[in-house]
C-alpha cells in the first residue's frame, strides 16, 4: 500500500475514534439545566452543523446547490492539476470509464487518452493554457482496455495563484453511431472532490482548554501538548483570537449554542476560514465549560468561488428553473445560445424560450420530471432574434418537496443537419455497393440479403431481384456455407469486423462480415465483402518461398511500407505493394529520397508531418499526394511511426491507396448534387415533413402553388395556409396517426394562397419508418389540381340546375291529367333518398368504388355501405348492376 493509501487509512480509523470521543463528552457534558445543549446535539450530524444566520445558511445553501447541480450534471466533469493529476472526478465520468470515484482520484489524466505518456499531456496542458479554453474529440480509454469516445471542453482556471485544469467531457457515442466512419474521440468526465478534516476541543469554566484531538492539533498547526492548558481568550496570539474572542464570549454569556464562521490566522501563522459550533455546558444553571468544534473550511471558501467560475466557464448552457417553469439563474453559455442576457433570463419561463409548446404541455413535463428525477429529450428553442435552433435539453430535478430543476442545453442544430443530410443521401449512398471486382452485400441477422452489388449477382449467375430474400447459406456449396456460418456468428456476438482469407477452385479472396448497430447498440445488419486478391496472395506465395528469410512482415502487408531515413530522407526499406505503387522497383525506390516520392506542392505538409514522426509521435495523415513514377499523381492515406531497424532509426510510412476511393467520393458528390437538383425542379411538388409536423424541406413547385418563399413554410409550417373546412386532414392530424402512414394514401385539399385564391391540391402521402418501427418522416406529393376542380364545380352547378329543372317538369307532370303527362318522366326524389342518399347514388352512378366514395365525402367505408344498403332497397335492387340498368332504363336523373 502507497504511503498515501496509509495515511488515508489511519485518518479514517482516527475519525471513528473522534467521533465516539465526541459522543462520550456529549454524554458527560450535559445535564438537565444544559438540555438545550442536547438538543443542538441532536441537531448535529457528523461534525457539521446546521447554519443559524442569514449569510452561514445562504453561503451553505449556495455550496450545497453548486455542488448538487454538478453532481447532477448527467456529463462528467472534473479538475485537475497543471501536471495532470486528477483531483476530483464526478460519478457519471467514473462510471462511464468503468472505475470508481476513488481509483480515479490521484490518478493521472494522461493515462486515460489513447497515449498514454507524459509528452502528450504537456503538449495538451500546453495547449489548454494557451488558448484559455479549447474544445476537441477523443476517446477515453475505461479499465477494460476499451475506449468510449467523447466530446471534450477543456478550460484553464488560475485561481488563488494556483493553475487547474477543467474538463467537461460529453459521451458522444450516440452520434458516432450515425457518422459510421468518423475516428473515435475521447471523452473526461470529471468534477471536485475535496475533504474537510474536524477539530473538538474542550475548556473549564474558567476557559482554559482541557482536550483537544488531533484534527484541533492539525488545524491549528501545533502539538497537543502545547494546546493543552492554555486560557481559550488570552494564550493565544491576538491576530487568532480578534475574530473569535467576540464569539466565544457571547456563547459563554447567553449560554446558548453558537455557530461561527470566521477568518482566523492559526497559531502556526497560517491564514484560514474556520466554522463549527461553540456549546456552552451549565452546571447548575452556570457556565461549566465550552465544547467547540472546528472545520477548516478555507478549501470550501475555495470551493465555492471555484464553484462559481467552472459554471461562467462551461461550453454548455446550464440554468435552474423552479416547479412552476420560471427561470432563476443561468450561466455565460446559455445566455450565448439563447441570445438573451441574464437580466432578461431570469424574468423569463420555459414558455418563452422553448417554441410550440403549451403551458399545459409545460406543467404536465414537470409534473413527470419530478416523479421520475430526470428527463433527456430534444427540443426547439426560439432565441432572441426569432430563429429556431435544435436543443438536446438534460434535465433533473434536485431538491426535496418543490425542489428545483437544473438544465444542461447543448446546441444540436448542426448534428441535426447532418441527420436530415444524411437521410436524404441514403439513396446515393447506395450506388457504393456497385464498386466492380469486389463482391459486396448486405445481410439481416438470419443472413438474407437485403441488397448486393453487380459483382454478387454475376458471381452466382442471378438477377438481384432473385438473390433479395433469399438465404446466403443456400447459394453456397455446403462446406464453405459452415465454415461463413462461423464468422458470421462471430460478427453477431462480438459487434465487431470480422475478416478472413480463403481459396476456392484456384480464387483467392479478402473477405469480411462487419456488423452495423442501431442506435441502442442491436445489431440490425451485417455488410459482407469479398475482395478478388488472387493475384497478390499469389505474388505473395512466391515471395514466400524465395524470399523467406528476408523481414516477411514488409513482404506480406497488402498496405504499402516505406522506411526513410531520419537524417538523409533517403528510402531504406520498402515491400512490393510500395513498389507496385508507386511503380519502381526495390532497387530504384531505394535510389530516392523522400522528396521524389511527393509532388513539390505536398512537401510542405509531408515535412512536417515527418518532423513529428522524427520525434516521436504517430501520426494519421488523410490522402496525402504521392508522385508515381510515370508522373501521375496518387493518393493514400499514411500512417507514420518511428521504428529501429537494425540498430538504425528510421521513420516508418504504411501506404493505403485512397485513389480509386476519391475517385468514387468524387462521383457521389456529383450524384448528390444532381439529386438536389432533380428534387428542386422537379415538375410536381415535394415535402418532407418530420414526425412533428414540420417541413423538413420543399421544392420550389410548392412554393409557386401557395405563393410563399420556402423559408418561409419550413418556419411557419405548410397547414397554416390550409382551407378551414380542410383541417381534418392536415399534416398533423395525419401524424397524429402513424399507423395510417405505412401505406399509400391519396388527399384532395384546399390551401389557402398568399394572393387569396383557393389552390386545389391533390397529396400523396407516405410514412417513411425506422427498422425499430418509429416513425421517421412523411413524405408529401403535391400535385395542383385547381383548374380541374373548378372545372367540376362548374359541371356540378350545371348539373344541379338541370336536375331543379328536370324537378320542376316532373312536379308540373303530376298536375297534368293522365293523357297528358309527360312519358317515361322519372326523378330521383320518387325514391325518398336522402341528401347523403342522394351523393353516394351520383358517385355509384359515375362509377367510384367505395373506398373513394369515403375519401371523396369524407366519411369511413362502412358508412358508405350503409348508405348503400339503404339505395338498393329503396331502388329494390341487389346490387351495382341492377342499380345502373334501372337509372338507364327509366332514364332518371341522377
Amino acid at each position: 500500500m502507497s504511503d498515501d493509501g496509509k495515511t488515508r487509512r489511519q485518518l479514517l480509523e482516527e475519525l471513528a475514534l473522534l467521533r465516539d470521543k465526541v459522543k462520550e463528552l456529549e454524554g458527560a457534558a450535559v445535564t438537565e439545566p444544559g438540555a438545550k445543549i442536547k438538543n443542538a446535539s441532536k441537531k448535529r450530524k457528523g461534525t457539521a452543523f446546521k447554519l443559524d444566520t442569514a449569510e452561514a445558511q445562504a453561503s451553505g445553501e449556495i455550496e450545497a446547490l453548486v455542488r448538487l447541480c454538478l453532481d447532477k450534471v448527467p456529463d462528467g466533469v472534473c479538475l485537475t492539476s497543471s501536471g495532470g493529476r486528477i483531483l476530483y472526478v464526478n460519478a457519471p465520468a467514473a462510471h462511464n470509464l468503468g472505475y470508481e470515484v476513488t481509483e480515479l482520484t490521484g490518478k493521472f489524466m494522461g493515462g486515460l487518452g489513447p497515449k498514454a505518456t507524459r509528452g502528450a499531456w504537456k503538449m495538451i496542458w500546453s495547449e489548454i493554457k494557451q488558448k484559455s479554453s479549447c474544445f476537441y474529440e477523443t476517446r477515453h480509454r475505461r479499465k477494460d482496455g476499451s475506449f468510449v469516445p467523447v466530446e471534450v471542453m477543456a478550460s484553464h482556471i488560475a485561481f488563488r495563484g494556483m493553475e487547474y485544469g477543467f474538463f467537461h467531457s460529453h459521451n458522444i457515442s450516440g452520434r458516432k453511431s450515425i457518422e459510421h466512419n468518423l475516428a473515435a474521440q475521447k471523452n473526461f468526465y470529471e468534477k471536485i472532490f475535496e475533504t474537510v478534516n474536524d477539530g473538538i476541543w474542550v475548556t473549564s469554566p474558567q476557559d482554559v482548554i482541557t482536550y483537544a484531538n488531533k484534527g484541533m492539533t492539525e488545524i491549528a498547526g501545533i502539538p497537543k501538548s502545547k494546546i493543552i492548558g492554555l486560557n481559550v481568550l488570552r494564550d493565544f496570539p491576538e491576530a487568532t483570537l480578534s475574530n473569535f474572542r467576540p464569539l466565544y464570549r457571547q456563547a459563554r454569556e447567553t449560554l446558548q449554542p453558537l455557530q461561527y464562521e470566521v477568518s482566523v490566522v492559526t497559531p502556526s501563522n497560517r491564514e484560514t476560514w474556520q466554522a463549527g459550533w461553540l456549546m456552552p455546558q451549565t452546571l447548575k444553571g452556570s457556565f461549566n465549560g465550552m465544547l467547540c468544534t472546528i472545520q477548516d473550511v478555507t478549501i470550501k471558501k475555495q470551493e465555492e468561488e471555484l464553484y462559481r467560475t467552472l459554471l461562467k466557464t462551461m461550453k454548455a448552457g446550464i440554468s435552474i428553473v423552479d416547479m412552476q417553469g420560471r427561470i432563476l439563474e443561468v450561466n455565460d453559455a446559455f445566455c450565448a445560445i439563447s441570445g438573451y442576457g441574464r437580466e432578461e433570463l431570469v424574468r423569463m419561463g420555459i414558455g418563452d424560450i422553448e417554441a410550440g409548446i403549451q403551458p399545459r404541455e409545460i406543467a404536465a413535463s414537470i409534473r413527470k420530471i419530478k416523479k421520475i428525477g430526470g428527463e433527456v429529450f430534444e427540443a426547439r428553442h426560439r432565441r432572441k432574434d426569432g430563429s429556431l435552433i435544435d436543443v438536446e435539453v438534460n434535465v433533473a430535478f434536485v431538491g426535496t418537496g418543490e425542489g428545483r430543476m437544473v438544465t444542461l442545453v447543448r446546441d444540436i442544430t448542426w448534428r441535426k443537419r447532418m441527420e436530415n443530410e444524411l437521410r436524404q443521401s441514403e439513396a446515393v449512398a447506395r450506388t457504393l455497393l456497385q464498386i466492380p471486382s469486389t463482391v459486396m452485400m448486405l445481410l439481416d441477422t438470419q443472413a438474407r440479403f437485403i441488397e448486393v452489388n453487380e459483382t454478387m449477382t454475376k458471381r452466382f449467375c442471378r438477377t438481384r431481384e432473385e438473390m433479395i430474400g433469399m438465404c446466403l447459406w443456400d447459394i453456397l456449396p455446403p462446406h464453405v456455407a459452415k465454415l461463413r456460418k462461423g464468422y458470421f456468428a462471430r460478427a453477431l456476438s462480438t459487434a465487431e469486423m470480422v475478416r478472413w482469407e480463403d481459396e476456392r477452385q484456384g480464387m483467392w479472396n479478402d473477405n469480411s462480415f462487419i456488423p452495423i448497430a442501431n442506435e441502442r447498440g442491436t445489431i440490425e445488419q451485417v455488410i459482407g465483402f469479398a475482395i478478388d486478391i488472387t493475384a497478390g496472395k499469389k505474388a505473395e506465395i512466391h515471395l514466400a518461398e524465395s524470399e523467406k528469410r528476408y523481414r516477411q512482415i514488409f513482404e506480406t502487408c497488402a498496405e504499402g511500407i516505406l522506411a526513410v531515413d531520419i537524417e538523409s530522407k533517403r528510402v531504406k526499406y520498402a515491400n512490393p505493394a510500395m513498389c507496385a505503387l508507386l511503380g519502381y522497383t526495390l532497387r530504384g525506390l531505394q535510389r530516392k529520397r523522400l522528396s521524389d516520392i511527393h509532388p513539390e506542392s505536398a512537401m510542405e505538409e509531408v515535412n512536417s508531418q515527418f518532423a513529428e514522426i522524427a520525434r516521436g509521435f504517430t501520426i494519421n495523415a488523410p490522402a496525402i499526394a504521392c508522385q508515381h513514377k510515370d508522373g501521375s499523381v496518387i493518393y493514400a492515406d499514411i500512417s507514420g511511426t518511428k521504428m529501429v531497424i537494425d540498430e538504425h532509426a528510421y521513420n516508418v510510412g504504411f501506404f493505403t491507396d485512397i485513389t480509386q476511393r476519391r475517385a468514387v467520393e468524387q462521383k457521389l458528390q456529383k450524384s448528390e448534387e444532381l439529386f438536389r437538383e432533380t428534387f428542386e425542379h422537379a415538375p410536381i411538388g415535394i415535402a418532407i415533413f418530420d414526425k412533428r409536423g414540420g417541413v423538413v424541406n420543399a421544392n420550389s413547385f410548392i412554393a409557386g402553388i401557395l405563393g410563399y418563399a420556402k423559408d418561409t413554410l419550413k418556419a411557419e409550417g405548410i397547414d397554416a395556409y390550409l382551407h378551414a373546412e380542410d383541417k381534418l386532414m392536415s399534416i398533423k392530424a395525419l401524424l397524429a396517426s402513424p399507423e395510417k402512414l405505412r401505406r399509400h394514401a391519396v388527399h384532395e385539399k384546399r390551401y389557402v394562397a398568399r394572393d387569396g385564391h383557393t389552390a386545389y391540391v391533390k397529396e400523396y402521402t407516405q410514412g417513411i419508418f425506422t427498422k425499430a418501427d418509429e416513425l421517421l418522416f412523411l413524405i408529401v406529393l403535391i400535385e395542383d389540381i385547381t383548374g380541374r376542380m373548378q372545372a367540376e364545380i362548374l359541371n356540378i352547378n350545371v348539373i344541379a340546375k338541370l336536375k331543379d329543372v328536370y324537378k320542376e317538369l316532373h312536379d308540373f307532370s303530376a298536375m297534368l291529367p293522365a293523357e297528358q303527362k309527360f312519358s317515361r318522366l322519372v326523378s330521383i326524389h320518387d325514391y325518398n333518398l336522402s341528401p347523403m342518399e342522394n351523393r353516394v347514388a351520383s358517385l355509384i352512378y359515375n362509377s367510384y368504388t367505395n373506398h373513394k366514395i369515403a375519401s371523396k365525402l369524407n366519411i369511413s367505408e362502412n358508412t358508405v355501405k350503409h348508405h348503400i344498403t339503404s339505395i338498393f332497397s329503396k331502388f329494390k335492387v341487389g346490387n351495382r348492376l341492377e342499380f345502373l340498368k334501372i337509372i338507364r332504363e327509366k332514364r332518371i336523373v341522377i
